[in-house]
């Protein structure tokens, strides 16, 4: 419960302070999710996915998955 407690303020405060940076995605994958279905919702309705939190997604994705692989 405390935990739930202490991740709805920083939820909110990631939103109030404008698109997620690189590192905020990558240690956050909940957060990391819901943007990237954002932008696909995006990308499917024909509007730019070229915005700062769509641009941070995808960076993060990438270091994530080349992380991955360098790790086996």
């Amino acid at each position: 419960m405390k935990k739930l407690l202490l991740a709805i303020p920083l939820g909110i405060l990631i939103t109030a302070c404008g698109a997620p940076s690189v590192g905020d995605f990558k240690t956050s994958p909940d957060v990391l999710r819901k943007a990237n279905i954002e932008c696909r919702r995006l990308a499917a309705a024909g509007e730019s996915t070229d915005t700062d939190k769509c641009n941070n997604a995808r960076q993060a994705e990438l270091e994530l998955s080349t992380q991955m692989k360098g790790s086996k």
